[in-house]
């Protein structure tokens, strides 16, 4: 497979190619042979999935594809003819000369994405060989086999061997006019404004390392030397602190304050909007964060100004790029035309994320009409928007709004000779205690006949599990998460973590791993459906992660039982 010098590569001919489309004069610059040879591939035929058939749930994959794998190590080969002079000063002189920050973080998710495609094509031939080491000489590798595979890759998901064996389709050859085109020419095409196969949002900005002089905190524009003092504060003022004033000023609130290195440090700025800082390295080379190659140039602070020593606090900055915004407003589905709910996700639109339903028609003994499945429009609107208000229809999360309860929330279909209920509606609720403002997720109940499958018109009720860690009986307790890493940087499978009735805050990530930069958990965004369409008898919110990272939070839905029926 491609070594990580022909990622480099890989990126740096895409990032080529889309430059040949717009600045014909930068192609003379880097030279004609170059030129030509980028041209030459990106205009090629390489489709990596013309031996190719689709797949489809519980199929298996003949082992013949391994095609798709040499062709890709085709590509490796060709790439690494040419490695050294795209590599070359000069060409990066170009680059940078070229480019601004948008286009850098563009480029860096062009090479992330390259190294997942990377990655998912090096597992899977290895588990595939694998496979035929442990048994024998075999021409298939089973559903079993792509199951696993699944959760090495795209562990933070439930993956259905259907919803796997499509997302490997589409990385090879993805939806859309560049699908006969091949995983390179696709790359070079879509490199500059590639957004693509994330299936998590991030709660940004939320409470973010920051990195400021004890001076701008005092009032009287001293200082105690002590930085553990400032518990719950604000900048007062940038005046008399150079560093203040250069990077992006924390105009919220700043909390628990902690000493920085008592001798010089260097801060690598990020140019990522969701984070201030890359890194920071101490003298001794101690970092925090992950120290990588800075895109741009260091600040160099000395641990203190005077008698006053710098510290890292943490800001909730509500400004532009923190996106932190829950719609409260409830979805539901179309009763009157006799729809109920049969999936849900989250989707984020105007920087609010929304829960959104999936419909069908319930027809007689429970079945879903599958020809009528459809996700029910969103209320879109923004914050901005005439009687739109906060705590009324989004909340706003914060330092004191920033808990999730975490359980299952299940009909009432107990006793047999009553109207079975299935799910018609699910929408966040606001559930206030005296330490923390929680998102409760309640349900809509409607019952139905099951041998007509007509709903009940008059029988919507919504229902809710409202226990708190001040209830009486089966409180909820806390999932703590501490000095833990990015979700996305974790190699190990995602265990769920939540179990029964239990809560966990938005936090930040690790000041040693991360320099505290990520609001964690993330929020997985994949459909959860029903293999075959099915109604649904209960929905709620759940936690996974790996040892040592800062998870996911999901949704989760029970299926209705058919056997009380036989």
């Amino acid at each position: 497979m491609a070594t990580k010098k022909t990622k480099v590569a890989y990126l740096t001919l895409a990032f080529i190619c889309v430059i040949f489309n717009s600045r014909t004069s930068l192609a003379f610059e880097i030279g004609p042979s170059i030129g030509a040879l980028a041209r030459k591939l990106s205009n090629s035929n390489w489709d990596l999935i013309e031996d190719r058939s689709d797949l489809r749930a519980n199929a298996t994959v003949d082992l013949k594809q391994a095609k798709i794998f040499q062709k890709v190590n085709k590509l490796s080969e060709a790439f690494r003819g040419f490695e050294q002079p795209l590599l070359s000063t000069s060409f990066v002189d170009v680059i940078i000369a070229n480019t601004n920050n948008k286009m850098i973080r563009d480029i860096r998710k062009l090479l992330d994405h390259i190294e997942q495609v990377d990655y998912i094509f090096e597992q899977l031939a290895e588990y595939c060989l694998e496979d035929m080491n442990v048994y024998g000489e075999s021409e298939t590798v089973n559903a079993s086999t792509l199951i696993d595979f699944s959760r090495m890759v795209t562990s933070h998901q439930d993956i259905s061997v259907r919803y796997l064996t499509k997302k490997i389709y589409n990385v090879i050859a993805p939806p859309g006019k560049y699908r006969s085109s091949g995983l390179f020419k696709w790359l070079a095409a879509t490199s500059v404004s590639i957004a693509i196969y994330e299936n998590y949002l991030e709660i940004t900005r939320l409470m973010q390392g920051y990195v400021v002089n004890e001076r701008v905190l005092s009032k009287g524009n001293t200082c105690y030397a002590k930085c553990e003092r400032y518990r719950e504060t604000r900048i007062v003022s940038c005046q008399n602190d150079g560093y203040c004033r250069m990077q992006r000023q924390c105009n919220g609130g700043v909390y628990n304050c902690q000493p920085l290195a008592t001798t010089y440090m260097d801060i690598c700025p990020s140019v990522d909007p969701n984070r201030r800082y890359s890194y920071i390295e101490y003298h001794n080379h101690t970092t925090l964060g992950p120290k990588s190659t800075c895109s741009v140039s260091t600040a160099r602070l000395d641990g203190w100004i005077g008698w006053c020593p710098y510290c890292i606090c943490f800001c909730e900055d509500e400004g532009y790029y923190s996106d932190r915004y829950i719609s409260l407003k409830r979805v539901v589905s179309d009763t009157k035309a006799n729809k109920v709910v049969t999936g849900v996700r989250f989707v984020k639109r105007n920087r609010i994320i929304h829960l959104q339903v999936q419909q069908g028609e319930l027809l007689p003994h429970a079945i879903i009409n599958a020809t009528t499945l459809e996700w029910v429009p969103i209320q879109n609107f923004k914050m901005t928007d005439r009687y739109i208000y906060d705590k009324q229809d989004y909340i706003k999360l914060g330092r004191r709004k920033n808990a999730v309860d975490l359980h299952v929330k299940e009909v009432e279909n107990g006793n047999i000779s009553f109207p079975k209920r299935v799910i018609t509606g699910l929408g966040f609720f606001v559930l206030r205690t005296q330490a923390n403002t929680h998102l409760n997720l309640q349900i809509r109940e409607t019952a139905f006949d099951f041998e007509t499958g007509k709903l009940y018109q008059n029988s919507n009720q919504w229902t809710r599990n409202a226990q708190t860690v001040y209830s009486p009986t089966n409180r909820r307790t806390p999932i703590y998460i501490e000095d833990v890493d990015v979700p996305t940087k974790a190699n190990a499978e995602n265990v769920v973590r939540s179990n029964g009735v239990q809560y966990i805050e938005f936090t930040q990530t690790s000041l040693k791993k991360d320099a505290a930069q990520t609001t964690v958990p993330f929020i997985d965004i994949q459909d959860v459906v029903p293999s075959a369409p099915t109604p649904l008898v209960g929905a709620g919110v759940y936690y996974k992660a790996a040892e040592g990272y800062g998870g996911f939070i999901g949704l989760k839905i029970v299926t209705y039982d058919f056997v009380q029926h036989l």
